[in-house]
């Protein structure tokens, strides 16, 4: 039965997964499983420390750059809090240990956004959970897989971060309050922006700086920022998807949002 597992496979925790995203949940419980081993304890914290090319051979399913634009989104969540232990100042890896107060924080936001808690809810024995993934035997799918390529790792931290790169941004009305209707106008505008840009929408960290892109536009369009006409551009207005197209194909442009 080639199919079924022999030994321990991935087990990520669902809820994490949903709020963090499914790559950098994978990411962090492996962190989790080598803290849980190792011995450098300094100033009350425990780390570990690797190179990228290193972290990679753990993730043989991912190329080196993914793995590290995945640990550099966790950094940026402040998931992963990151030092220079190093005894050389010639030696520049990084060491890495988890933030208990923000992963404390997002267990307790964690509700009605997952909707997936369905899987793997069977009971686990206890030592399966921290395997490490090196000992995997079945593989995960590859990143270009089809069936993936229209999944979009959205959850209220991501709408968030999309909400802020907005509001820095943008001279347009602050949004205050993320509601679910917003959430759902993300998530579909999200996976528009990755059809127009022809990348996976699962790359988080590039879909947000895609975002960033376009709300640079926005600003600088002398009709969506009010300054050449009477007109109230605002957040929903710009995340209707007749709109959200036409500030894509150009149709208030000083300049083109580059396809």
């Amino acid at each position: 039965m080639s199919l079924l597992f022999t030994k321990a496979p991935i087990v990520v925790n669902t809820d994490l997964a949903c709020a963090i995203g499914f790559e950098e949940a994978v990411v962090l419980q492996q962190v989790k499983y080598w803290l849980k081993r190792s011995k450098n304890v300094i100033d009350g914290k425990t780390w570990v420390y690797n190179s990228i090319a290193s972290w990679a051979k753990q993730f043989p399913f991912w190329s080196d750059t993914k793995v590290k634009r995945i640990f550099a989104d966790l950094v940026d969540q402040k998931l992963l809090l990151t030092a220079n232990h190093n005894k050389s100042k010639m030696d520049k890896t990084l060491w890495y240990t988890i933030n208990d107060d923000r992963l404390d924080e997002i267990e307790h936001s964690i509700g009605s956004d997952c909707t997936n808690g369905e899987y793997q809810d069977d009971p686990m024995d206890s030592d399966n959970l921290t395997q490490p993934i090196p000992e995997i035997t079945q593989r995960l799918h590859r990143e270009d897989n089809n069936e993936q390529k229209n999944v979009h790792p959205i959850n209220r931290k991501t709408a968030q971060r999309v909400v802020d790169s907005f509001n820095e941004i943008t001279s347009l009305p602050k949004v205050k309050v993320i509601s679910e209707d917003r959430i759902k106008a993300i998530k579909a505008r999200w996976r528009d922006l990755a059809e127009y840009k022809k990348i996976e929408a699962t790359d988080t960290q590039t879909m947000i700086n895609l975002f960033s892109g376009f709300f640079k536009y926005v600003e600088d369009s002398d009709f969506l920022s009010g300054r050449s006409e009477k007109f109230n551009c605002y957040f929903d207005w710009i995340f209707k998807k007749a709109n959200f197209i036409k500030i894509l194909e150009g149709n208030y442009e000083n300049g083109r949002f580059a396809k």
